[in-house]
């Protein structure tokens, strides 16, 4: 967000994310339909694929990538303490302390929760269910899946109009997704579920791009970094209990069990976003150009840090 707008770059950025997502997406269905063929030949070669272009993308990246629409900051030994205690500052006052992000945080523990689970879930559920020892379905469906969340960030670009509010957008793809998910559990026929599965796909490709925009909007330039790890983080702890808790419903119960119900955990989701909508924040408002963040920044934090030492809640 901050390159874009040091290259002179001024529009929102749904489109942007979602353009990202595609280029991810695309990317997905080279490396599985690749990665199938040369399995094919070799177990061996795409593990070998992968390595040689990993080096590829770390060589083109160090020569041609360079961070801008930043100032860097020297850092000595000595001071890793302190920088370590603003960063965590910085998490909490932006994070937890902040409204919006706590919401968007709450809901990506269920949301990751859950789909961390469900990728995994699908793929012997869906053999199961075409009752046949047919591997490359797998791929196929994945393949299809990747196409389906390309559809939705395609979708991105009509829906996030100016005007519009993003938590709209968001209420309507978090109750897609949550419904599609639990039909995924309860109906038992292969025809009509993977269809189903893959609307889904559709929703979350909706999704993520315009809460990916709603969070950049709602923390301070200077602490992007922090806080885009700190959503991540609380993310993947979400589904660390996530996979954990359906992965033992699965085998104690079925696959379309933890579907039904992680699919209804995931509509928390509808709540959060409506309460988030109730906040009316600027984040929430799509416009033409993407608006300056008025939001204080690490100077502050260590002007707060001089005011008060402890540590404790900031002053009004």
């Amino acid at each position: 967000m901050d390159a874009l707008k040091a290259t002179g770059c001024t529009r929102e950025l749904d489109g942007v994310f979602a353009k990202a997502s595609i280029v991810s997406s695309v990317a997905m269905i080279v490396g599985t339909v690749g990665g199938g063929l040369l399995g094919q030949v070799n177990l061996a070669l795409p593990y070998l694929a992968r390595a040689a272009f990993v080096l590829i993308a770390f060589a083109v990246g160090f020569r041609t990538m360079h961070d801008v629409g930043f100032t860097p900051r020297t850092m000595h030994l000595h001071g890793i303490v302190g920088e370590m205690r603003k960063v965590g500052r910085a998490g909490i006052t932006y994070g937890w302390r902040n409204p919006a992000v706590r919401l968007l945080v709450m809901e990506s523990i269920v949301t990751w929760g859950f789909f961390s689970w469900a990728w995994y879930a699908w793929q012997p559920y869906f053999l199961q269910l075409y009752d046949q020892n047919a591997i490359w379905l797998s791929g196929v469906i994945a393949s299809l899946f990747a196409l389906a969340g390309i559809a939705g960030n395609a979708l991105v670009g009509r829906l996030a109009t100016p005007g519009r509010r993003r938590t709209t957008i968001m209420l309507a793809a978090a109750a897609a997704s949550s419904a599609t998910m639990v039909a995924t559990g309860v109906i038992r026929s292969f025809w009509i579920t993977v269809p189903v599965f893959l609307l889904g796909a559709v929703a979350g490709g909706v999704l993520q791009p315009v809460r990916q925009t709603y969070l950049h909007h709602s923390i301070p330039t200077s602490e992007r970094a922090t806080l885009v790890s700190f959503d991540s983080l609380v993310g993947s702890l979400g589904s660390v209990g996530g996979q954990t808790g359906l992965g033992f419903l699965s085998q104690e119960r079925s696959i379309p069990a933890g579907f039904v119900l992680g699919g209804l955990a995931t509509f928390v989701a509808v709540p959060i976003f409506g309460r988030l909508r109730a906040l009316d924040e600027p984040a929430d408002r799509i416009t033409a150009e993407a608006p300056e963040a008025d939001l204080p920044g690490s100077a502050e934090l260590a002007e707060a840090d001089v005011a008060n030492p402890l540590g404790g809640p900031p002053g009004p």
